[in-house]
C-alpha cells in the first residue's frame, strides 16, 4: 500500500515561502523607494541653494554689463556719435537694457565689467551627474529644466571667448595711447582719442551681443527655479 502524500501540507508550506519572499521582496524595494526619495529631497534642496546663489551672482553681472554698456555708450556720445542712429547687427541689441540709467563719467568699472562672466554653482548637478543620480528626479520636466540650464550656461560661457577678443583689442588701443584701464580714466580724454569710434563701436556691438546672451541664462534660470518650485511645493 502507497503512503498518500501531504499534498495539502506542503503545497501550505509552499504558499508561505512564497509569500514570505515576496514579502522582503516588498520590503526592500519600499526601502529602496524611501532611499531614492529621500536622497531626491536632499538634492532638490542643494539645487534650490545653488539656484539662490546664482540669481544673486547673475544680476551682479548683469548690472557690470550694463555699467560696461553704460561707459561704451558714454564715450561715444562724448565722439559726437548719435547712437540711436548707429547700426547694431541684428539680434545684437540687448533687452531690458536700460539706458537712461546710465550716466557714467568715468572709464573705472569697464575692465572689470567686461570680464565679469557669471560661472553657476555647479556641485550638486556634477553629483548628480557623476553618482548617476540624475534619473532620481523623478520629474521628467524639472530634469529636461535642470539639464537645459546646466548646458545653456556652458555654451554662453564658451562664446565669451569670441567677446574677451573684442575687450583686449579695446584695452590694448587704449593702453598704446596711454590710459590707464585699471584707474578712473575720465571720459572724455578716451572719447578725445583719434580713431577711438570704430573700436569702441566694435566693443560696444559685442558687449550687447554678451548682455543678451547673460539674458538667456537668467531666462534657462527662472524656468529651472519655476519647475523646482513647483516639485518642491507638491512634494510638501
Amino acid at each position: 500500500m502507497f503512503r498518500q502524500l501531504p499534498w495539502t501540507r506542503w503545497l501550505g508550506e509552499f504558499t508561505i515561502i512564497v509569500i514570505g519572499v515576496l514579502c522582503a521582496f516588498a520590503i526592500e524595494n519600499y526601502r529602496e523607494f524611501r532611499g531614492d526619495r529621500d536622497r531626491e529631497s536632499a538634492y532638490l534642496q542643494n539645487l534650490l541653494t545653488d539656484l539662490n546663489e546664482d540669481k544673486s551672482r547673475l544680476e551682479v553681472s548683469l548690472t557690470r554689463s550694463e555699467r560696461a554698456l553704460g561707459q561704451l555708450e558714454s564715450i561715444l556720445l562724448l565722439a559726437g556719435v548719435d547712437i540711436n542712429k548707429f547700426v547694431v547687427s541684428p539680434g545684437v541689441i540687448a533687452e531690458g537694457y536700460d539706458r537712461a540709467k546710465l550716466k557714467d563719467t568715468n572709464f573705472d568699472s569697464w575692465y572689470a565689467g567686461a570680464f565679469f562672466s557669471f560661472l553657476p554653482s555647479r556641485a550638486t548637478y556634477s553629483t548628480l551627474l557623476s553618482t548617476g543620480d540624475l534619473l532620481t528626479i523623478q520629474d521628467d520636466q524639472l530634469r529636461s529644466a535642470l539639464t537645459f540650464y546646466y548646458e545653456e550656461v556652458d555654451v554662453r560661457n564658451r562664446d565669451n571667448e569670441f567677446f574677451m577678443q573684442t575687450v583686449l583689442a579695446l584695452n590694448e588701443f587704449l593702453i598704446e595711447n596711454g590710459i590707464d584701464v585699471h584707474t578712473r580714466d575720465n571720459l572724455d580724454n578716451i572719447a578725445r582719442i583719434e580713431n577711438i569710434v570704430p573700436i569702441v563701436s566694435n566693443a560696444r556691438e559685442y558687449q550687447h551681443w554678451w548682455y543678451s546672451r547673460k539674458i538667456n541664462m537668467r531666462d534657462s534660470l527662472l524656468q529651472f527655479s519655476s519647475e523646482l518650485e513647483r516639485v518642491m511645493d507638491r512634494s510638501n
